[in-house]
């Protein structure tokens, strides 16, 4: 039993005898040779202030080691290590020298403190060369821009963090530069700390003013990112993003979203955040904002922007966003790569007035359904008109002798322009083949009325030809357009002729009975005048005002020269 205590006995002195040559720090004599750059030495941990960890050894030698100078560059993944934890229960630290500084004691009695920087990454801890560990030194003239290293979290911002890359030197990292995920910048607070280590890269640097911009992506390998919206526009450029890196970008109408939306910049708010996706790597950034591009998603066939000329087949159906209105047309982005035209008489079966092509088709809206009717080297003509679609009439199906139906288009002295129905066909109607009498010329129709039957006289290429003559017309034929539910253009010009020859035939009547009352009045009054005159007892038939008997005249001459 006694044999036992004592064993135990021993033990204990031998771990207390361990645990004191442990605790045991070796005196540096001579720290002007013992404390070069690279040289290991052995310190005790003292306290951790800030992001610096405070550590000494006999004789006045004071050590910190900085947050960033205790994992490499290569060994991290971003995830926001905090070294200076695992740190707080040691108590004996090696590392390796940086550089020294001697500075005077604060107790006056000219004692030196030698202050040295010290560095614990795994790759400077085997010896190496001095140039290396001065290399490990981050100093204002290194921070070029593209440059890599190690940063670490001093204070934590709604717009940004601020960031030290060694003692004294602190840089700013934008709330962009944080993270790609928009659900980190959106509560920022919750993912940095202060004390995480993270490797950034510098953006700016300026080393008279102190400052110094960071960022934390990795642009090269980096194809989606979150924008910040800084301006929006009516036009092919949409929107203007401000990106990760001190970059801007823009954005393709057509790429705002994957839907054909109506009037889509109105949906964009200025200072909101959005993923992008980086189409291109040029000087000038293009970014889009559909998911299709973002996440990766599914394109539906009608949402598919066609990339060039060679995707789309005459007579197809597209849909695209005007981005120019002109008096000559309207020009529509397909994509961000096509734009195609769509020429002034193809806006409308109706006729459309040049200054009105803007405000019918104003920058930014939505057009549908639009049809291709020419692809000629790389160049899309569209059309809005219903007959450039398919099945629509065309003038190899025309032939001489053939009734058409139509509407007016535009009226010239020498005759009529026609858009024949359910095509893109014009036909001219010369003034001789108007009418057989004179009474219905050009100057009967205007624009947009119906023309219900007309014949084909000839057919040149693209010209075509029509009359509307009655006696170009057989029986049958006009049997047939009496049949129709509507009345036909010649019966309706008759009709309103014979209405307007009634309207004139009564204003003249009663113009010549109105003529011949007010010669009558004048007659009576003339006589009047006269019998007046040479009888001045007989009451004059004027007005009640100012008529009256003789009699009353000659009383009234009686009271004056009473009076007098």
């Amino acid at each position: 039993m006694q044999l036992f205590a004592g064993c135990c006995y021993c033990r204990m002195l031998l771990a207390l005898g361990q645990e004191r040559r442990a605790k045991t720090i070796r005196r540096i004599k001579r720290p002007e040779e013992q404390l070069q750059p690279g040289s290991l030495v052995t310190l005790r941990v003292r306290s951790i202030a800030g992001l610096q960890l405070l550590c000494s050894a006999p004789v006045h030698v004071r050590g910190h080691v900085h947050a960033t100078q205790l994992v490499d560059i290569g060994d991290m993944a971003n995830h926001g290590a905090m070294p200076l934890q695992r740190l707080r229960s040691a108590r004996i630290l090696e590392a390796r020298v940086l550089r020294t500084k001697q500075r005077d004691s604060e107790t006056g009695k000219g004692d030196k403190i030698c202050h040295v920087e010290l560095t614990c990454r795994p790759s400077l801890m085997d010896p190496k060369d001095a140039s290396e560990y001065e290399k490990a030194l981050v100093r204002w003239p290194l921070l070029l821009p593209g440059t890599r290293l190690v940063a670490a979290v001093v204070s934590v911002q709604k717009s940004c963090i601020w960031m030290e890359v060694a003692p004294g030197i602190r840089g700013r990292v934008a709330l962009l530069d944080l993270s790609p995920d928009l659900s980190v910048l959106r509560a920022v607070a919750e993912h940095f700390k202060v004390g995480q280590v993270f490797q950034a890269h510098v953006l700016r640097a300026v080393s008279s003013r102190k400052e110094l911009d960071l960022s934390l992506l990795d642009f090269e390998a980096q194809k989606t990112c979150v924008g910040k919206l800084r301006k929006v526009h009516e036009g092919e450029a949409a929107a203007v993003f401000e990106l990760p890196g001190r970059r801007w970008g823009s954005v393709h109408i057509t790429e705002l979203f994957d839907v054909w939306a109506k009037r889509p910049t109105q949906r964009l708010h200025v200072g909101s955040l959005h993923e992008v996706a980086i189409l291109n790597d040029k000087e000038k950034l293009e970014v889009s904002l559909r998911q299709s591009q973002v996440h990766g998603h599914k394109e539906v066939q009608e949402e598919k922007r066609p990339k060039s000329a060679e995707e789309l087949k005459v007579g197809q159906k597209v849909s695209g966003y005007v981005v120019s209105a002109v008096p000559q047309g309207v020009f529509v982005a397909l994509s961000r790569s096509l734009t195609a035209r769509i020429k002034l008489k193809a806006l409308s079966d109706m006729p459309v007035m040049k200054e009105a092509v803007a405000k019918m088709h104003p920058p930014g809206s939505l057009l549908r359904d639009i049809i291709v009717v020419q692809i000629s080297e790389g160049r899309v003509e569209l059309s809005l008109r219903t007959g450039d679609g398919p099945g629509g009439l065309t003038c190899e199906q025309l032939s001489v002798g053939d009734v058409v139906s139509g509407k007016v288009k535009a009226v010239e002295p020498y005759g009529l322009f026609v858009r024949l129905d359910n095509s893109n066909v014009d036909a001219f109607i010369h003034k001789s083949e108007i009418a057989d009498s004179a009474s219905i010329t050009v100057n009967s129709y205007a624009v947009g009325a119906k023309i219900h039957q007309a014949k084909v006289l000839k057919v040149d290429g693209s010209r075509v030809g029509l009359t509307i003559k009655p006696s170009n017309f057989s029986g049958e034929e006009l049997e047939e357009d009496a049949d129709s539910d509507e009345m036909p253009e010649m019966q309706e010009l008759l009709a309103e002729l014979q209405k307007t020859r009634k309207k004139g035939k009564k204003r003249k009547a009663e113009a010549g009975t109105a003529a011949k009352e007010a010669k009558t009045k004048e007659r009576e009054q003339e006589g009047d005048a006269e019998v007046s005159e040479e009888e001045p007892w007989q009451p004059v038939q004027k007005s009640a005002g100012a008529s009256f008997e003789f009699a009353e005249f000659k009383a009234m001459g009686f009271r004056w020269r009473r009076c007098l």
